[in-house]
């Protein structure tokens, strides 16, 4: 029996967006501001339009975000990515914030 990918590795095929490519579309964050909810564009991203819904750990203005030499949208130690939605559940992820208060 073959094993299972469970994971996709950098193999999978799809180019990953370029982190210093971004531009932020909008910023939201819960009332306790303990996390913020960011719509990213990634130009160069395949897949969904380039789009991409992040949630980091933090309060994070506007200013703040565009002013990051880099935002990975991807599970790192130096980041503060915490979820990633598909970038058509704004809705969800909205709700996912006011349960966060």
């Amino acid at each position: 029996m073959g094993l299972i990918k469970l994971f996709s590795g950098s193999d999978s095929g799809l180019p990953n967006p370029n982190p210093k490519n971004y531009r932020v579309l909008d910023v939201t964050w819960n009332v306790s501001r303990t996390v913020t909810l960011v719509r990213v564009m990634y130009p160069d991203a395949t897949t969904f339009g380039g789009a991409k819904l992040l949630l980091l750990d933090g309060y994070f203005g506007l200013t703040e975000i565009q002013k990051f030499s880099e935002l990975d949208p991807h599970f790192l130690e130096s980041n503060n990515v915490i979820a990633r939605f598909r970038p058509t559940h704004l809705a969800l992820a909205c709700r996912l914030l006011e349960a966060l208060k």
